[in-house]
């Protein structure tokens, strides 16, 4: 008997009934299927009422104008911005307006007047009111006789006294202001001044071709040059002036105030007679109202 017919019939019995457990894997079980959630309901359609019909028309309508308005603003601007990049045939040939010239006139340098003595700038002129007279300290003593007088409570009171200059932008003052005809009523207002350098203040501003200021030079007493100046250069002040020079190039203004219509026609280039013949009122002032002494 062979080796593998000597197992016990024990062996057998467990194999019978007690078998050994199977190496095979075992098989997997089937996953169940979610379930499926139920469709959400439709929400009910809320019916519009007929106010809520109005109220929605009216905004349609709205939304439409104000797209219609912003569609015109924008062809506007579009159209200006055409315009302005394009300017048409008028704006381009439109001529330019020439500017009005303006120019300082100095009628006693263009009559080429001069200082005749020596500069001393230490000395200054200086004047003072004596009575119904304007006395300077250079020679000159203006006076009106009664009723007339001297006005100087408008001047300042010091200093009454300039130095002389050589500059153009030397110092003048208000000597004061004469009352020839107190009881003439319009009777033209009389002013003097003094200055430091009368030769290179005493000016006028002409605009175009409109208005004059000319020098009218007279024969000198001693050393004082003496004349007189037509000013219709300024806008709002026409005079008819007489004018003192001095030695050292101070000097004094008599201002006599004018009519603009008294200067229609004057020649360009006027003479004491054309002074005479259109502003007889003015030339009377100066050389018969008025005394004037020069030493």
């Amino acid at each position: 008997m062979s080796e593998d017919n000597k197992r016990p019939f024990s062996a057998d019995f467990d194999d019978l009934f007690n078998p050994e457990p199977s190496k095979e894997k075992p098989v997997a079980k089937p996953q169940s299927k979610p379930k499926k959630q139920p469709r959400p309901l439709p929400k009910p359609i809320k019916v519009p009422d007929a106010q809520t019909k109005e109220i929605q028309s009216e905004l349609k309508k709205s939304s439409g104008n104000l797209t219609m308005l912003l569609v015109l603003v924008g062809i506007v601007i579009a159209g200006a911005a055409v315009a302005t990049s394009h300017p048409t045939h008028h704006e381009t040939t439109k001529p330019s307006i020439p500017t009005t010239k303006e120019v300082d006139h100095y009628p006693l340098k263009e009559a080429k007047l001069k200082r005749l003595g020596k500069f001393d700038a230490s000395k200054p002129i200086t004047t003072a009111i004596q009575g119904r007279s304007m006395v300077f300290n250079k020679g000159l003593t203006i006076t009106v006789p009664a009723p007339g007088k001297m006005d100087d409570k408008a001047v300042r009171k010091d200093p009454r006294a300039i130095l002389p200059s050589k500059n153009s932008w030397a110092d003048y003052e208000s000597a004061g202001y004469i009352d020839v005809h107190p009881k003439q009523f319009m009777d033209p207002m009389v002013s003097v001044s003094f200055y430091g350098n009368i030769i290179g203040k005493v000016s006028g501003r002409i605009t175009g071709k409109k208005g004059n200021i000319v020098a009218i030079p007279q024969p000198s007493v001693g050393q004082t040059q003496t004349g007189y100046i037509m000013d219709d250069a300024e806008a709002l002040s026409h005079n008819i002036d007489k004018y003192f020079i001095f030695s050292d190039g101070t000097g004094v203004l008599i201002e006599v105030e004018a009519d603009d219509e008294n200067f229609k026609g004057v020649p360009e280039k006027p003479t004491v007679a054309d002074l005479q013949h259109y502003f007889p009122k003015q030339m009377k002032i100066l050389d018969q109202d008025l005394q004037i002494k020069i030493k």
